[in-house]
């Protein structure tokens, strides 16, 4: 997920909505990384309307241009093969 910005903004959470074939129970838990690994949000659980919504920690708040943000999804065990998330 990339965010870019045309002025200094301060972002302090972001909501996303699990859509598609999987199940909800499939989905362990979400999480934002930074492109080096870190953890820019904690891991949430999705909740019963299927959203996550991840607060960001406070090094990463303020974006002035770009910030890339990578969706970490963590499965619950076992994961069909072949299926889709």
């Amino acid at each position: 997920m990339n965010f870019k910005t045309s002025e200094e903004v301060s972002i302090t959470k972001v909501t996303l909505e699990r859509y598609g074939y999987s199940k909800a129970a499939a989905i362990s838990g979400v999480r934002l990384e930074d492109g080096e690994g870190n953890i820019i949000a904690e891991e949430r659980s999705v909740n019963d309307k299927d959203r996550v919504t991840l607060s960001l920690k406070k090094d990463y708040r303020t974006v002035d241009g770009t910030l890339l943000a990578t969706v970490v999804v963590r499965t619950a065990a076992p994961t069909a093969a072949g299926g889709t998330m």
